[in-house]
């Protein structure tokens, strides 16, 4: 395993809410590591067994502990505990610290997980959510863009129910989460042939009135034609009363010189 490194700052951030806007973290604080003593952390008779480090590395990332998460995993270096097994430990449902990490917004933490080069990145709960999966669904931006700078994510890997991390950005109602995952090559009308009800991420935001998010979808290639249950995403945000998504997707049509008949066209979209 490589060496866990001590930066000269970490920071430490509790759980925090995100506006459906920017989805940006609340201040953090920040607390030097560098006069920590590690050479403490050397194995000893009462040293805590694997089991209880495990269990303290999942709190330390679900409560966004840096400092704590850091110190567990320098110490699981000393008792020379293999770190792949410690970061890809697994709750009953199938979460790993890294899911607890992201899920709480707790970017900070994501990078100390992922710099030990153990994270299996795409390891996904029993529902199918990946850790980048569930930051997109709270709306973590800043998790979301760290997890998009790890190589492998798969950014288009769909849950369960078909759902991708786009779709769950869309409906957390996030521009910055689903601006960094088209950037990084989410595809903007996959789902119609993966969910049951054949809804795509524009639908999605068009039913919720995420004006924002279905102005950045349209302004990447997202396809105005097909349709969920209820119709397309024209006819759900018209369902929902969601006027100012109306007027953004009828802009869309005039501009492609469309009339409501060409909503009805067929339209082959990503399996």
């Amino acid at each position: 395993n490589p060496p866990v490194t001590a930066p000269e700052t970490r920071n430490v951030r509790p759980a925090f809410g995100a506006a459906a806007t920017d989805c940006e973290p609340n201040n953090s604080n920040t607390h030097a590591l560098s006069d920590m003593p590690w050479s403490d952390f050397a194995p000893a008779e009462d040293a805590p067994d694997r089991e209880q480090q495990v269990a303290r590395l999942f709190t330390a990332c679900e409560a966004g502990d840096n400092d704590r998460a850091f110190l567990v995993l320098k110490a699981c270096e000393k008792q020379r505990y293999p770190l792949d097994e410690m970061v890809n430990a697994r709750t009953p449902d199938g979460a790993t610290p890294l899911f607890y990490a992201a899920k709480g917004g707790h970017d900070v933490v994501v990078e100390t997980l992922l710099a030990t080069g153990q994270c299996v990145v795409n390891a996904a709960t029993a529902a199918g959510f990946t850790p980048l999966f569930i930051a997109a669904l709270r709306g973590r931006a800043g998790a979301v863009g760290v997890l998009l700078n790890e190589y492998g994510v798969a950014v288009n890997q769909p849950a369960k129910d078909g759902r991708t991390a786009l779709y769950a950005a869309c409906e957390a109602g996030c521009v910055k989460s689903c601006r960094l995952l088209l950037k990084a090559g989410a595809q903007p009308d996959v789902g119609a042939r993966r969910r049951p009800d054949n809804s795509t991420p524009l639908i999605v935001a068009a039913y919720l009135g995420h004006a924002a998010v279905v102005q950045v979808l349209l302004d990447a290639g997202a396809k105005l034609t097909p349709a969920d249950d209820d119709g397309t995403a024209l006819a759900n945000a018209r369902r929902q009363r969601k006027h100012e998504v109306v007027e953004i997707l009828e802009r869309a049509m005039k501009e492609k010189g469309w009339t409501e008949e060409d909503l009805d066209a067929p339209v082959l979209v990503p399996p």
